[in-house]
Formats: C-alpha cells, sequence, structure tokens
C-alpha cells in the first residue's frame, strides 16, 4: 500500500463506517489497478520474447553460424536478452580468447 492509501484508512478510522468502507473501497480499487498494469506489462514482455524466437528462427543456419548460434539455442538467446535469463552465453575467438557474444 501507498501513503496516501494508508492515510486515507486511518482518517476513515476516526470518521465511522462509511469512510472506512470508502477507504477500503479506494484501497482495493488501487491493487486492483496495480495487478492490471502488472499483467499487462508481462504480456508486453512475452509478446517481445515470442518476437525475438521468430525472428531468430527465420534466419538461415549459416547466418546463425556466422553470428555464433545453433538453431537449439534460439529460445535460450531470446530470453537471455529479454532478460529472463543471466547472459551466460560466451564466444571463443580464432585466437583463443574468450568474449561475450553480445
Amino acid at each position: 500500500m501507498n501513503t496516501l492509501t494508508d492515510h486515507a484508512l486511518e482518517t476513515s478510522r476516526q470518521r465511522g463506517p462509511i469512510a472506512r468502507l470508502m477507504a477500503e473501497a479506494a484501497a482495493l480499487a488501487r491493487r486492483a489497478i496495480d495487478a492490471a498494469r502488472a499483467a499487462r506489462a508481462e504480456r508486453r514482455r512475452a509478446r517481445r520474447l515470442r518476437r525475438q524466437i521468430r525472428l531468430l528462427a527465420e534466419l538461415d543456419t549459416r547466418t546463425l553460424k556466422d553470428i555464433g548460434l545453433h538453431r537449439a539455442e534460439i529460445e535460450s538467446v531470446a530470453a537471455e536478452l529479454g532478460g529472463d535469463s543471466a547472459r551466460e552465453r560466451r564466444h571463443a575467438a580464432d585466437n583463443g580468447s574468450v568474449a561475450p557474444l553480445y
């Protein structure tokens, strides 16, 4: 709960049952709005992930190899780029050194 809602609830306790119900309804509405915003953000994140997977899957095998990926890694790379997984993928250079892929 935010401070404004806490204050409204405290004030309503001093004013009577109707004011308390109004404050509780406002707090419930705020929680519902927050839940709806979180659900919307999750849908956007999932849509971006599906788009990244689709775009990588459309690349031919040679192009994937050129950027250092195997077709089996597409979903995990998309998850890493979307922040759903830690970036642990590394790429070995021709000289034997290891550098991050991205």
